[in-house]
């Protein structure tokens, strides 16, 4: 998996070069996510599943389109709680997955230092492990594979300096033996491009 991982990153950066004038940039990024199980959402009133992330996007941007391709991994609590920074990192019962974006976006200028890119595209998730827990939730009962979109944006400053606020949806379910356990929620991140 990780052999294929990067030679498809390196295709891509060698595919931003060939055209002569795609421009290829390297996009390291950091965040905290909140989700939510469609089976649990009636049951807990303002509860989430907190989490964090971190991975890379290798943009590439040809005119004012960019397409992006990125890897993460991600780390979300099994248990539900509001979300605080002792649950984003204390938590020890966790399911850990990657993921792999793919979006499409356009960037406006929004003046001299900001650049503003609307984004909408597909995510694949694969599933790692889960942590031991009191919930009976084990690595059989998770599914390899998960497929899902997103909508996003996001704001550059000083064409170096990025925020992005991204809502995702999964369409199957995260869980073998729950059959509406699909995965959606907000993920928040900031970066860095070279």
């Amino acid at each position: 998996m990780w052999r294929f991982l990067m030679l498809v990153i390196l295709a891509l950066l060698r595919m931003g070069d060939a055209s002569g004038q795609a421009h290829t940039q390297f996009q390291p990024k950091a965040g905290f996510s909140i989700y939510q199980y469609q089976d649990e959402v009636d049951l807990q009133d303002g509860m989430s599943h907190p989490g964090f992330h971190i991975g890379f996007d290798v943009p590439i941007r040809e005119s004012n389109w960019i397409i992006t391709p990125g890897f993460y991994y991600h780390r979300i609590g099994i248990r539900p709680g509001r979300l605080s920074l002792r649950m984003l990192f204390s938590n020890r019962r966790n399911l850990h997955y990657a993921q792999m974006p793919f979006s499409f976006g356009r960037l406006f200028k929004a003046g001299e230092l900001v650049e503003l890119v609307p984004y909408l595209g597909a995510d694949m998730l694969f599933f790692l492990s889960v942590d031991e827990n009191d919930l009976n939730i084990a690595n059989p009962d998770l599914r390899s594979f998960q497929a899902g979109a997103r909508l996003g944006g996001q704001v550059r400053l000083a064409e170096h300096f990025t925020f992005d606020a991204t809502c995702q949806f999964a369409f199957m379910p995260s869980f073998n033996n729950r059959e509406k356990s699909s995965l959606s929620g907000y993920s928040f991140a900031f970066g860095y491009l070279f």
